[in-house]
């Protein structure tokens, strides 16, 4: 039996480290001899057949490639990127109260490995919930605030609070379009 033995395709690859959405990585491999290459899932790289494409993956993903040399011979490797979302801060709509009135707030907060906290502090019952009860004696701001513990930035909305002090009740109502006392309001 006449056995011919082709050398074989070794594949290495460096580390791959967490990304930002919205940023990118290279992907850095190296083979043993002249080869092809295929990378899958081609969705997010620069180029899907070359030695070390640029990712830009919007999720978490697992990309393979499968390199082959001129033997036919194979080798293939794994590298997931893992991918944090950034800090996305929605404070709510802005709303209207009564003088003495509370009201709570409709805060939304999302990202990978957040903390967040509402601002001023004051007529506020937790800056750190997402609807914390306020009070305000008088119109006010309110501002909510997401920091990514990554590294991947902050984000802020505000809402605004109306506070009516009275109420106007007129003596009279004459609804006949001169212009004085038309509205009941």
């Amino acid at each position: 039996i006449y056995l011919k033995v082709f050398p074989g395709a070794i594949l290495t690859t460096q580390p791959v480290y967490p990304l930002c959405e919205g940023s990118t990585e290279q992907l850095v491999t190296s083979a043993s001899d002249s080869v092809t290459y295929q990378w899958t899932p081609a969705l997010g790289l620069s180029s899907d057949v070359v030695p070390s494409p640029v990712a830009s993956p919007s999720k978490t993903t697992e990309y393979k490639v499968l390199i082959t040399n001129k033997y036919g011979c194979q080798d293939s490797a794994y590298l997931t990127i893992f991918v944090n979302e950034k800090p996305v801060a929605d404070a709510g709509p802005d709303r209207k109260i009564n003088a003495g009135d509370s009201i709570i707030l409709n805060g939304t907060v999302s990202g990978t490995n957040i903390n967040f906290s509402w601002s001023p502090a004051s007529y506020m019952d937790d800056i750190h919930s997402k609807t914390p009860k306020v009070w305000p004696p008088e119109d006010a701001e309110y501002t909510l605030t997401v920091n990514s513990e990554v590294g991947c930035g902050s984000s802020s909305s505000s809402t605004i609070i109306k506070v009516y002090k009275d109420v106007y009740v007129p003596t009279g109502f004459t609804p006949n379009n001169d212009g004085k006392n038309d509205l009941f309001r």
